[in-house]
């Protein structure tokens, strides 16, 4: 288990790079058949030019990210909507490939879960009832909340 975060890791940023690069390449083919909701949608998205664009290079930006261990948090922001929009699009408009997309995001969240050292310390908000967002590196997820200090 404690493996976990670093296999989360690597195989999210190599199925993003994979489905990356495959939106700049096209080498995994499309299934045969498609829904109309699945062709209006991707018909869509490729009206704009610039989506489909964007999209493969945030993912293989954030791949990279991933892979070299290296911007973990920023990779993960970037593909927050990216993933946002995997949950949604299987939920709505593409059910067959929910299988799929839920390790995705069971992945993503573990992932998530385990880098995330940005604790909401309520304790040090002082007298405005202000919540300060720090960097708390020795906030650890598995231990609960933060501990105050004062």
């Amino acid at each position: 288990m404690r493996h976990a975060p670093a296999v989360a890791r690597i195989l999210v940023g190599l199925m993003f790079l994979i489905v990356g690069l495959n939106g700049f390449f096209n080498f995994l083919p499309p299934p045969a058949t498609l829904p109309a909701a699945v062709v209006t949608f991707m018909g869509g998205m490729a009206a704009a030019k610039y989506m489909l664009p964007l999209l493969a290079a945030t993912q293989v930006i954030a791949a990279l990210f991933l892979l070299s261990n290296r911007f973990v948090p920023l990779a993960l922001a970037l593909l927050a909507p990216v993933v946002l929009n995997i949950a949604l699009f299987h939920a709505f408009v593409y059910h067959a490939g929910a299988a799929q997309a839920s390790v995705t995001i069971v992945l993503y969240l573990i992932r998530m879960d385990v880098s995330q050292r940005i604790s909401v310390d309520a304790c040090h908000a002082g007298r405005r009832g202000v919540v300060v967002i720090r960097i708390n590196p020795a906030y650890h997820i598995a231990s609960g909340a933060a501990k105050c200090d004062s």
